[in-house]
């Protein structure tokens, strides 16, 4: 090669695509965060204050017949909480029913981190069996059952496009369902309450004769006999005069 040629200028690397260990976190992510928001649900001691506040509980009876639920929210956006210029929203979504998952999750935690310290302090070998303590959550699987929710809600025109489907998880006949705002969370928590107690045998009239019973004095005994307001005296033809409450009869002297 000719000294006065130039020399050619080096190849640019080829950029090195993402790393692997970012691609696994990238795929897994969206799954540890759906098994932290079960976590969070099944065991609320994990769960922060501001997070418990949007979280709506709801019974199997009576939003749910035959492994299909119910559900409406109060009429009011979901995410804001406004009242006017609403949209209505239906989602029909299948999830898993999970039958006491708390148990399974706080037996295999305690095994896990029992047999880790075990591990550290005493057999090494004990490693693999904290592992397979959490392995044992699989079980979870084959204690739930697909069920279908339909989730009826609102939207104002602000959020219309960008709503998406609360959270939605069910476990031990109980719906919950996780909203993006406190203040709907607590309107749907009064419905819930004010159904609860529209169902109770003799409704709210029956309440209304509880407290007249508790109160001594309005109770009336059956069989009494009505007195007058201001004398006391009864509204027969008979003269006798009735003694009031805390005083002793009369003593006729012959």
């Amino acid at each position: 090669m000719d000294a006065l040629s130039p020399t050619p200028a080096p190849t640019p690397a080829e950029p090195k695509g993402p790393h692997l260990g970012h691609k696994v976190w990238e795929h897994s992510k969206p799954t540890l965060e759906r098994v932290w928001l079960h976590l969070r649900v099944w065991m609320q001691w994990m769960a922060t204050p501001e997070f418990r506040n949007r979280l709506v509980t709801y019974q199997s009876k009576p939003y749910c017949d035959e492994g299909q639920w119910k559900v409406a929210l109060p009429k009011q956006c979901v995410v804001c909480g406004k009242e006017e210029g609403l949209q209505p929203k239906a989602y029909d979504r299948t999830i898993r029913h999970f039958e006491t998952p708390a148990s399974f999750v706080g037996a295999s935690l305690g095994g896990f981190f029992l047999f880790f310290f075990l591990s550290i302090f005493l057999w090494g070998p004990l490693f693999w069996v904290a592992l397979l303590c959490l392995a044992g959550n699989i079980a979870l699987y084959f204690k739930s059952w697909p069920e279908e929710v339909d989730l009826s809600t609102y939207a104002c025109a602000e959020h219309a496009e960008s709503m998406v489907c609360p959270e939605l998880i069910a476990s031990d006949e109980k719906l919950c369902v996780v909203l993006p705002s406190a203040k709907v969370a607590e309107a749907a928590r009064l419905e819930i309450r004010a159904q609860r107690a529209a169902r109770q045998p003799g409704g709210p009239q029956r309440q209304a004769d509880a407290r007249e019973t508790r109160d001594p004095i309005q109770r009336k005994p059956p069989g009494s006999v009505p007195l007058d307001s201001g004398t006391g005296a009864s509204s027969g033809n008979s003269s006798e005069q009735l003694p009031r409450r805390g005083e002793l009869p009369p003593i006729k002297l012959d």
